[in-house]
């Protein structure tokens, strides 16, 4: 995602079908079903992928091949250290900022549970049964970008730290340690009137667009 390393976590609470582009990671719950990650892979090779696009691609429906457990995570190209997370299920989202390790689950919230963060330098998404990760130790291994693979969870880390935006909002989120700060702007999309916060990007109105026409 953007400038920075792509990880494979090697074990985890479960497995995951995972995939990576040049700005998004996504994870579906192994197995998923036939062709879907594979979709979501070559939508994210030919650049720019919207969030709508890629939840459009999953089946979340009540039928047989319903996807019960999924997180996205879209970087905002124009401004780095910035990202969308998306998460349906038991999948989580770590993030990692100035103020350390914070966490994305959904609550049981559908169709998903959708959150915009700032400050980010390192990215994990795996199983609400996986701990907080300690460190930015990701792993060794490295994926193929572009491509789906399977895994025990998929992570993402930054050439460098992120630098603090002055111009977004500070919401606490969990029990920060000392001096720290976090930026999360959480969006319930369980009702068709739910809105995003002022200032946000559109990114939770495209997707919850996208969930209406399904």
């Amino acid at each position: 995602m953007l400038s920075g390393t792509l990880h494979r976590v090697a074990s985890g609470a479960r497995d995951w079908d995972a995939a990576a582009g040049p700005d998004a990671l996504v994870a579906v719950a192994a197995p998923a079903p036939a062709g879907v990650v594979e979709a979501m892979a070559k939508r994210m090779r030919a650049g720019a992928a919207a969030l709508e696009d890629l939840v459009g691609l999953l089946p979340i429906g009540d039928g047989a091949e319903r996807v019960a457990s999924f997180a996205i995570v879209l970087a905002e190209t124009a401004s780095p250290g910035r990202c969308t997370a998306v998460v349906r299920g038991d999948a989580v989202v770590d993030l990692h900022s100035p103020g350390g390790w914070r966490r994305l689950e959904s609550h049981g919230i559908v169709p998903w549970h959708l959150a915009e963060f700032a400050d980010v330098d390192a990215v994990r998404i795996g199983s609400e049964a996986d701990p907080l990760p300690e460190d930015l130790a990701l792993g060794d291994d490295r994926p193929p970008l572009g491509e789906a693979f399977r895994a025990g969870g998929v992570a993402w880390a930054a050439a460098g730290p992120a630098e603090p935006d002055p111009a977004a909002p500070v919401v606490g989120i969990g029990t920060p340690g000392p001096g720290a700060r976090s930026r999360m702007r959480p969006v319930d999309l369980r009702q068709p009137g739910s809105r995003r916060p002022s200032g946000g990007s559109s990114a939770a109105a495209r997707a919850r667009a996208a969930e209406e026409h399904r």
